[in-house]
């Protein structure tokens, strides 16, 4: 196959479109490189077209052979990506905890069995990490590739021997259906779309049907055309990299505009012409040669500079990529050009060293996710991630009506089972979070209570957050009444308000309001404020209508960051240190004063609400969770499991508050 370097020059665009989108350069608050992820599908494009010319050439030629096609394949990928997963391995060693190191394992793992793109589709948890903190993330592509090499050749290799006057037509038949599929599917599935193969297959056959049609008919056009159909390429890529964004539906018919423009410029290029002089110089071919190292290199440098907790500037975003490409250099010239020289490396001793150095990282990475992500090389215990978890609701309450009662209200029974139920508790997720301690409260005292809790809605009669639907509007109303009828019904003595205080104040409407109002009308924090007063007013005389007591709960410390974050930013900052990791994590948990300014007024209402009101008590749990900073957990144990919501370990160091209660 004749060399064509404005390929190379091509490949240029592609690489550092992906790389400058991901290193997030924000001017005005503005990504530039906003649709830089297009980089992706120029690559695919080029990889199908280059793929299939060599492959078709080597049938016409009567010289294809599948072990010499995938030993290419093997070349040109592995030496390079195995140096990268090597060079990780210390910094995911000193820098990730388990959860974080368990799916970096994982992800490693997929990449080496290519098959990255179905575990990062399948990845969706609460605990997952951040996309721009996982490292090899961007391998999704090497894996959609390689599925692409296992099938295209063998149906390619069936066509040429027993239908070849079908191939290009096959090809096109292919793609359409492939590109149908990623249009009909990306809004119901963007995920599913997004990472794997039957939507992005369109992409790499439409540049196979470029091979297939320059095989037949050569790339003769007009003249006009070979000056025009470049440039309208180039600037439909670069409409792409400036004009789509993260919510543009992807992959879809509109990614027929950078895909279109890609193979505008591999049919029409031709040297002596503008874009072929810009993308064959010598600059864009050298970076070009280096792209597949670049592409390698470049997110887990990004990924493991944002683990150290600061907002990069764009200073350090220059040094990330500056960095990069020294790493793409030297790993070019010293591992894939070697690698890919047969006479450097005999096939037996290329696959001998592959089949060596796979196996190591395999094992590595197989020890790291068995292990929960090796927990004994931390300062911490391996005991406090097991405290990153929030209350188990279905294992602990007891639901008469079934699980779909309980997503439909919110109710069901703790403590002891059989007792009739002598408490409520009332609330949101700040409730939920307190379950394990009310429930083990109330089986040691042999009392039983009523749950009732819907996030996001506060315990107050006919009050929801402005920023609800109308149907969660009308479960958190429902939720409330519900909870005062049962407190009459059961002639309950006690009554347990647990909520997230703060945010009600800044977001909160009253049901007697048209619920239209509140979506598309005018709101303002002091009618939330207004509103917060005079339905805590209304909801403590209705409850002392009852007979019963109102304990209400000040709300617990919201940290500045989730909890798994600032054990990360120590570990990452002091590493082994035992002594030093106890006091980082002290300095790094949320001062007193911040927490007493963020809750003073629900706090004054609370105090204005229960003075001389004999039936209303006000329970603070600063005073056990605070002395001049409320800590975020210790070596052993974490109080959250995330940034506000306490843990099940650490609502037991409130046992002492709801004792005399029971």
């Amino acid at each position: 196959m004749k060399y064509r370097p404005e390929i190379d020059g091509l490949r240029t665009v592609a690489v550092l479109a992906v790389v400058f989108y991901h290193a997030e350069f924000l001017f005005s608050g503005i990504n530039p490189f906003k649709g830089g992820y297009i980089g992706v599908d120029v690559f695919f494009v080029v990889s199908g077209y280059l793929i299939a010319s060599i492959i078709l050439s080597d049938l016409k030629n009567d010289i294809f052979s599948f072990t010499r096609f995938y030993e290419r394949r093997a070349r040109r990928i592995l030496p390079a990506l195995f140096v990268v997963m090597l060079a990780s391995i210390p910094f995911a060693w000193s820098k990730m905890l388990p959860n974080a190191m368990k799916e970096y394992a994982g992800s490693v793992l997929s990449s080496l069995f290519f098959s990255s793109n179905f575990w990062f589709w399948k990845e969706d948890s609460y605990w997952a990490e951040p996309s721009a903190l996982k490292p090899f993330l961007h391998t999704w592509t090497l894996s959609a590739e390689e599925q692409f090499y296992i099938l295209f050749p063998l149906l390619l290799f069936l066509l040429w021997r027993f239908a070849p006057k079908y191939i290009l037509g096959m090809f096109l038949v292919l793609s359409l259906l492939s590109l149908q599929f990623a249009e009909t599917f990306t809004a119901r599935a963007p995920e599913f779309t997004f990472y794997l193969l039957p939507a992005r297959g369109w992409e790499l056959l439409a540049g196979a049907l470029l091979a297939k049609l320059e095989m037949d008919r050569g790339r003769v056009n007009p003249p006009i055309l070979g000056k025009l159909a470049p440039t309208l390429g180039i600037c439909l890529i670069g409409y792409s990299i400036i004009f789509f964004t993260d919510n543009t539906k992807h992959p879809s018919y509109i990614t027929l505009i950078p895909v279109v423009g890609t193979m505008l410029i591999i049919w029409f290029c031709r040297k002596g012409e503008l874009i072929t002089d810009v993308l064959s110089s010598k600059a864009m071919v050298g970076v070009g040669l280096i792209s597949y190292s670049l592409y390698l290199w470049h997110y887990p440098v990004f990924a493991f500079a944002r683990m150290n907790g600061n907002t990069p500037s764009h200073f350090d975003k220059t040094l990330w990529i500056l960095l990069t490409l020294l790493l793409a250099v030297i790993s070019y010239f010293l591992v894939e050009r070697p690698f890919r020289n047969r006479q450097t490396f005999q096939r037996k001793t290329f696959v001998a060293i592959i089949l060596f150095i796979g196996a190591a990282i395999a094992s590595f990475q197989l020890f790291a996710y068995k292990t929960n992500g090796i927990p004994s090389r931390l300062p911490f215990s391996q005991e406090v991630f097991e405290t990153f978890r929030e209350s188990d609701y279905k294992t602990i309450c007891h639901v008469p009506g079934g699980e779909e009662e309980l997503f439909e209200k919110r109710w069901c029974k703790i403590g002891a089972e059989k007792e009739p139920p002598s408490f409520i508790v009332i609330g949101d997720s700040h409730a939920n979070a307190m379950m394990e301690l009310l429930h083990s409260l109330g089986v040691t005292n042999e009392k039983s209570g009523l749950f009732l809790w819907r996030s996001g809605c506060p315990p107050f009669l006919d009050t929801y957050p402005t920023r609800s639907t109308v149907e969660s509007a009308n479960r958190c109303v429902a939720m409330n009444n519900e909870a005062l009828e049962l407190v009459k019904q059961h002639d309950i003595k006690n009554v347990f308000f647990v909520a997230r205080w703060d945010y009600y104040l800044n977001s909160l409407n009253d049901h007697y309001q048209q619920l239209i109002n509140t979506f598309y009308g005018e709101f303002s924090e002091e009618r939330s404020r207004e509103v917060f007063k005079t339905q805590l007013t209304k909801t403590i005389s209705a409850y002392a209508g009852t007979g019963a007591r109102l304990i209400i709960m000040s709300q617990v410390p919201r940290q500045n960051m989730k909890a798994v974050e600032i054990y990360k930013i120590v570990q990452e900052q002091v590493g082994m240190d035992r002594e030093n990791s106890s006091s980082s994590l002290y300095s790094k948990s949320l001062d007193i004063a911040s927490h007493n300014k963020r809750n003073a007024m629900a706090n004054r209402i609370f105090r204005e609400q229960a003075k001389g009101v004999p039936y209303v008590d006000i329970i603070d749990p600063t005073s056990l969770l605070c002395g001049d900073r409320c800590p975020v957990g210790d070596l052993t144990t974490s109080y959250y499991f995330d940034r506000d919501h306490i843990s099940p370990n650490g609502s037991r160091l409130l046992r002492i508050l709801f004792e005399p209660y029971f």
